[in-house]
């Protein structure tokens, strides 16, 4: 299933732009993802751990990127959660840096629409005026609790081959107000990896 979408931001992407850049991988794959995180650890209101099936649905196991030879003009970005559903309320990211520059994809509200969010270095500063936004598509794999986005690398600042995308981060909530909303409270979320980036990923074509 492939929808198109319209982007957006995020206060989380906030984090993606400070954190430190950790080691590289070629290429990442469902096997061998650039960001791994802990299964059950889903952090509630209050600060804590809720474990169980209720909010399984935005529970992020890994994360990762890739591209297809016959398609050297996109990046994918693939995130999979315990037990992908409908929640009118749901967001999922993933995040990452290049040239300076954070980007992210993202998908939100009962997965119908997707976002893709560029964010600037005034956005930082909660200048929203500065964010630019972006058309993609998106597939979800069901069966196997996967959402691939289909990015073109021109609208992330045509990264070449052997370049590098940093900072790299997942992220879910379950979330009440407007998405791009400094006033947005997220209730329930995961962060992959709990801690830290995860790996960098070195562009291939």
């Amino acid at each position: 299933m492939k929808r198109k979408i319209l982007g957006m931001f995020v206060c989380t992407l906030l984090i993606a732009t400070i954190l430190p850049i950790t080691g590289s991988v070629i290429a990442g794959d469902e096997n061998d993802p650039e960001i791994i995180d802990a299964e059950n650890d889903v952090i509630g209101p209050n600060g804590n751990i809720i474990a169980g099936s209720r909010f399984n649905h935005i529970d992020v196991i890994s994360a990762w990127f890739f591209e297809k030879q016959n398609e050297p003009e996109y990046l994918f970005t693939s995130l999979k959660v315990i037990n992908l559903r409908s929640s009118i309320t749901t967001v999922y990211e993933i995040f990452w840096r290049y040239n300076n520059i954070s980007y992210g994809t993202i998908l939100s509200n009962s997965l119908v629409s997707i976002f893709f969010s560029r964010l600037l270095s005034r956005a930082m500063l909660l200048d929203f005026t500065n964010l630019e936004i972006s058309e993609i598509s998106y597939s979800i794999d069901q069966k196997n609790n996967i959402i691939t986005f289909k990015t073109p690398k021109e609208l992330i600042g045509n990264p070449q081959s052997g370049e590098k995308l940093t900072n790299t981060m997942a992220w879910t909530s379950v979330q009440f107000g407007y998405l791009l909303s400094p006033n947005t409270h997220f209730i329930w979320q995961d962060r992959g990896p709990d801690s830290g980036p995860g790996s960098d990923y070195i562009i291939q074509y």
